[in-house]
């Protein structure tokens, strides 16, 4: 493998001038996971499909996130398409299957049919490939997608929320978690809502925000928000939150109706909360 360019300005020429007899590909790869911001150049996928072509080479981009359909949201446009690449003229596509797609963890490859059916004879293939149920993961995932049912799935309904359906979420939260902790003997409970700025987080967008709201939690009697929040992790069904502030942090953007299930039942376990009280708080 031979380097192109430097890491800020890489130009057509520098890739021209780097092919000899013994290339066989193009490789782009897409800065999924960071940004480059100021004076920066980099080669359109166009052009070098292009320059592949005509010099009879294979032209690859690694695309990283592997977003199949645009999101919706301002805060994360931009970025490519697995589609969009195809129709640039890219033979072969590799992108994740989690990540933006939201399906299983898994490698992809798409493209040209040809190179496809070549893939598929290698010999490494049948050590790398993944298991079945990977793949009817992945397959009930993509079925989603031709459906147009993308609300089905949960990395794309949660990049999409509505800040103001988060904030009546939160306020509801704030409100349960209330009424529990109430029942305790603690003497202090300082219990909020607050705005947040949310990220997509796994490899993608970065730098990327989404306005969200948060429900945050101090208990002065147990200690830093650091302590809570390994008591929290540390129950029989362990609950994750985030921390900010001196205070443990829930992020209601990822927080479903059986998440707030479960993390009241946390809380109840963790002061030992008769159960049939903990049943009647709503």
């Amino acid at each position: 493998m031979v380097e192109v360019g430097t890491t800020n300005m890489t130009h057509f020429k520098d890739f021209e001038s780097a092919l000899t007899q013994d290339t066989a590909m193009i490789l782009k790869v897409h800065p999924s996971n960071f940004s480059l911001q100021g004076f920066t150049s980099s080669v359109p996928r166009e052009e070098l499909a292009k320059l592949a072509h005509d010099r009879g080479l294979i032209f690859m981009e690694d695309l990283g996130s592997g977003m199949l359909v645009d999101t919706g949201t301002s805060c994360c446009s931009g970025d490519p398409t697995v589609r969009s690449c195809l129709d640039a003229g890219v033979d072969l596509v590799t992108f994740s299957g989690d990540k933006l797609l939201g399906g299983p963890q898994a490698g992809v490859i798409a493209g040209s049919a040809d190179l496809i059916g070549k893939l598929r004879k290698y010999p490494l293939l049948r050590a790398l490939r993944v298991d079945k149920m990977t793949l009817a993961a992945f397959e009930a995932t993509l079925r989603l997608y031709l459906k147009g049912n993308t609300a089905s799935i949960p990395t794309y309904r949660m990049i999409n929320r509505d800040p103001e359906d988060i904030r009546r979420q939160a306020l509801r939260f704030r409100r349960k978690l209330s009424a529990l902790l109430g029942s305790t003997h603690l003497r202090s409970v300082l219990l909020d809502v607050v705005p947040v700025e949310d990220t997509v987080g796994g490899g993608s967008f970065p730098g990327s925000v989404l306005p969200g709201y948060a429900v945050s939690l101090r208990l002065p009697e147990l200690g830093s928000a650091g302590k809570l929040a390994e008591k929290l992790r540390l129950l029989e069904y362990p609950v994750i939150a985030g921390a900010g502030g001196d205070r443990v942090m829930f992020h209601m953007r990822t927080v479903s109706e059986r998440d707030e299930k479960r993390i009241l039942e946390g809380f109840t376990e963790l002061f030992a909360i008769n159960e049939a009280r903990a049943d009647n708080i709503d």
